[in-house]
């Protein structure tokens, strides 16, 4: 029944379609389409959300427009479809920046925050913050200022800034609370949980923790709560509260199944495999590690992989079994496979005990010394992290105590204003209509110049990010194409050996393959493709260099692109499909040509042009 009144449901908007003839009913049938296909398919949710978009331009429905481009940005969030998301915001924010839209040009900064959350890359999720937030200063908004501190504190928890992150996302969470927001405060309590967790204080993140079961049980947003109900399992192990650690991760598992989250559902099982351990429960906790065993393979997770077999070595060497040895190399390959530092030194230490336990003192020495050496790094590490967070946690107290005293000294002045004004009050009172008129109208003129700067500044910052982000893409294209080339010139190389050793047959065949590679290598179509985008890019750049030093030969326009992007020899070689002595007679000539010296950086020269 639930399926055919959902499938009546989707009949009946697409029949309504059809009949309506209103451009604003169409689009508000189609933004309900695109939310019914959104988590189930994407693909369909991206069509009717664009159907939308397209009746909003052809008929000027700015009302329903931005809703459109939330709709696009979320398929296309929802496909993993990166690059395209961040196109479609820009697209979304230059619209509202041109319609001094201040609440959706901070939310688009804010969403724009969200895509590298995914991506990890902290450092532009504190530059889209810092945007939303200087328009947050003149347009407040408490809903969108705490949904920017969630994403604050997401950078500087990946940052290791664990004691600015708390700050954060603390203020978010009475932003919430005061908003009576349970669904959004049970995301600022799950972030608390898990950064004091980071910092090993169990207590506080278990507390938290179970605040965000209580807001997520009360909507049955189960999505969430297998995380939740996981990690409050993983507060009660280190605990030492085995049994209650063992109901939680078996809330989670069961969850798991019923949502489909695999990557959980293997962490729960681990996590049972180990807490039965504990409990000395060990034919439950084979069960449980077989269950995380296969689930790891199939996600291929080296690190789930090398804690059910460090925990079956464990059992092993209980029982006195030979089978030991086996699990404890196989942990020992899955260890070193990982790439978390924190990760390898707990899992060697812990090996290394084990190896000690069976009588392999020589190995358990190895991992050791191991172990210190990563440890050593990972100290090093968190130093360097510890000493920034400190340095911005002095700047902005520093910025903090600045602000008081302009304060200070601006109540001061108002002060003295005041007194003068008293003073000669008596004296002005007649010319006083035409002052405090002339006073208004610069002030208005005063006021309406900073908007307009501001407005620029802000429409200058999207151009650089957009210009930047070209760039960035055209580097990763021309690296791509180095790997590419650099690999058909090595398959060009086996053919060559394969045409020494066959007979005439092959040979014709493996001649016939190596001009097909040399013929991609030199792809003129995609040059072209190239040279288009990289003029889009530098195009400045190329109108200075052709009246300092005339014109260019396609094979020297390409050359000096590749040397404009900071390649390397290595890079230029592969992508123009030459050999390294082809590349340095080519800087050769085109030194030349410039009538540059022998020994003056021709690549300097150009980068700094």
């Amino acid at each position: 029944m639930l399926i055919y009144a959902q499938l009546s449901f989707r009949d009946s908007l697409i029949v309504e379609l059809e009949k309506n003839k209103l451009a604003e009913e169409k689009v508000k049938i189609l933004h309900s389409l695109s939310k019914y296909y959104r988590g189930a398919k994407a693909d369909s949710a991206l069509i009717y959300s664009k159907k939308a978009l397209n009746i909003c331009i052809e008929n000027d429905l700015d009302s329903l427009r931005n809703l459109s481009y939330s709709d696009i940005a979320d398929a296309y969030t929802n496909l993993d479809e990166t690059d395209s998301t961040k196109m479609i915001l820009l697209t979304a924010l230059r619209y509202n920046q041109e319609r001094n839209n201040y609440k959706k040009i901070a939310t688009t900064y804010r969403n724009l925050a969200s895509i590298f959350e995914q991506t990890q890359e902290p450092d532009s999720i504190f530059h889209y913050v810092g945007l939303c937030m200087d328009i947050l200063d003149q347009h407040p908004d408490s809903t969108l200022l705490g949904d920017a501190l969630y994403s604050e504190a997401f950078g500087y928890q990946m940052k290791g800034y664990n004691k600015l992150a708390i700050e954060s996302i603390l203020q978010a969470t009475r932003i919430f609370e005061k908003k009576k927001d349970d669904f959004k405060l049970g995301f600022m309590q799950h972030m608390l949980g898990l950064i004091f967790n980071n910092i090993d204080n169990q207590e506080s993140s278990l507390e938290w923790n179970l605040k965000s079961i209580d807001n997520w049980e009360k909507r049955d947003y189960r999505y969430a709560l297998v995380h939740a109900y996981n990690n409050t399992g993983s507060n009660y192990r280190r605990l030492k509260n085995y049994a209650l650690a063992v109901n939680y991760f078996k809330k989670s598992n069961t969850l798991c199944q019923e949502v489909e989250n695999p990557y959980v559902e293997m962490l729960s099982a681990n996590n049972l495999g180990e807490a039965y351990y504990d409990l000395g429960d060990i034919d439950s906790a084979k069960v449980w590690l077989d269950i995380a065993e296969e689930l790891a393979n199939k996600l291929e997770n080296p690190s789930v992989l090398a804690t059910a077999n460090l925990v079956r070595s464990k059992i092993a060497i209980d029982n006195n079994s030979p089978l030991s040895a086996k699990y404890l190399n196989i942990t020992k390959e899955n260890i070193y496979n990982h790439t978390e530092l924190s990760v390898k030194i707990t899992g060697l230490d812990d090996l290394s005990q084990h190896y000690a336990s069976i009588g392999r003192k020589g190995q358990a020495y190895d991992l050791l010394l191991d172990a210190k050496v990563l440890g050593d790094s990972l100290f090093s590490e968190e130093s360097t992290i510890k000493i920034e967070e400190l340095n911005l946690i002095y700047e902005t107290e520093k910025k903090d105590a600045a602000i008081k005293l302009l304060n200070k000294e601006a109540e001061l002045d108002a002060i003295r204003r005041k007194a003068l004004m008293g003073g000669i009050g008596l004296l002005v009172l007649l010319s006083g209509g035409i002052i405090y008129g002339q006073y208004q109208r610069r002030k208005r003129a005063a006021e309406k110049a900073q908007n307009e700067r501001q407005l620029e500044i802000q429409k200058r910052n999207v151009v650089e990010q957009q210009l930047e982000f070209k760039k960035k893409e055209l580097t990763a294209k021309a690296l791509l194409l180095a790997k590419k080339n650099e690999f058909l010139q090595s398959l060009e190389h086996e053919v060559a050996d394969l045409q020494s050793s066959v007979d005439n047959a092959v040979g014709k065949t493996s001649s016939k393959i190596t001009r097909m590679i040399q013929r991609d290598i030199i792809d003129d179509e995609a040059w072209d493709q190239f040279g288009k985008e990289f003029s889009s890019v530098h195009q400045e750049f190329l109108n200075r260099i052709r009246e300092q030093y005339g014109k260019f030969t396609k094979g020297e326009m390409r050359l000096i692109s590749l040397l404009r992007m900071n390649m390397n020899s290595k890079d230029i070689a592969s992508i123009l499909g030459v050999s390294n002595q082809g590349v340095k007679k080519a800087r050769y000539r085109l030194r030349k040509k410039m009538n540059l010296e022998s020994d003056d950086d021709i690549q300097g020269l150009i980068v700094g042009l």
